[in-house]
């Protein structure tokens, strides 16, 4: 990551920014909304990396902090905020993230309970919760 910040330096005008956004280091989970409010279901199964699910989230972070670090890089704001993607049901949500992410899906037993709040709540609906870091970066002159 390092080297691609570092060559995106050359594409940058005088006065430019480069906007990082990746996975925060905590695990994003699914929730269903209900109108009697909203019910954590369980968290996303991720096995994309062999150093743990947070693996690339972290080695993310570690890259931009190296970059500040030791290779002229300015860090001028950060700020962390909640994403989302909602459906219908568990499926369309394990679809999209099967489709999206590396390796990521739904257990069972996610999936079983959140039908279970669906059936009990009509109208209710599906979505899955991740926090993104947002950095703003400039060259160091």
């Amino acid at each position: 990551m390092v080297h691609a910040l570092n060559r995106t330096r050359r594409w940058l005008r005088p006065d430019g920014c480069l906007i990082d956004l990746h996975p925060a280091g905590e695990l994003a989970h699914v929730e269903v909304c209900t109108p009697g409010g909203i019910v954590r279901v369980g968290e996303v199964q991720d096995e994309s990396d062999a150093k743990g699910p947070l693996g690339r989230h972290h080695a993310a972070e570690l890259a931009l902090d190296e970059a500040v670090a030791n290779h002229g890089w300015i860090r001028e704001e950060r700020a962390t905020f909640t994403f989302s993607s909602q459906a219908d049901s568990p499926e369309e949500i394990d679809a999209h993230l099967r489709r999206k992410w590396r390796a990521a899906h739904l257990d069972v037993a996610t999936i079983d309970r959140a039908h279970a709040l669906l059936r009990a709540n009509p109208g209710a609906v599906v979505r899955v919760i991740e926090r993104v870091v947002i950095s703003r970066l400039t060259p160091r002159s």
